[in-house]
């Protein structure tokens, strides 16, 4: 069943419970901003065309699928708003930060400077 196979998976990772609705939003939220940070300070410095295009797949993909049906719904304007800039690991390391200070600001806590 598809709970043995979530139960075998756990057993992977001992203590952390993988299920979205065992999370808080903010603690999601928290994970999820560590792994786009994470992910943009180690894209390439010169992107070519083929690496800019599985970014951005990436980035899109992200969002549409991300647990929190909250969060799904202002992540998707906010790219459509503001198009991540792919063309080096600066300006992408600026925009997820530029985003995650726009989402700092609507709930109210500190942003980050960059």
């Amino acid at each position: 069943t598809l709970q043995t196979k979530y139960n075998l998976i756990g057993n992977y990772y001992p203590g952390v419970n993988l299920a979205f609705e065992n999370l808080t939003r903010q603690q999601f939220g928290h994970q999820g901003w560590i792994l786009k940070h994470t992910i943009a300070y180690n894209y390439v410095d010169s992107p070519n065309e083929n690496q800019k295009k599985t970014m951005k797949a990436f980035i899109n993909a992200f969002a549409n699928v991300y647990p929190c049906r909250i969060c799904r719904s202002h992540l998707i304007p906010m790219i459509r708003q503001h198009p991540p800039d792919l063309d080096s690991r600066a300006s992408l390391i600026k925009w997820v930060c530029d985003r995650h200070n726009e989402v700092s600001l609507r709930l109210g806590k500190r942003t980050m400077p960059f």
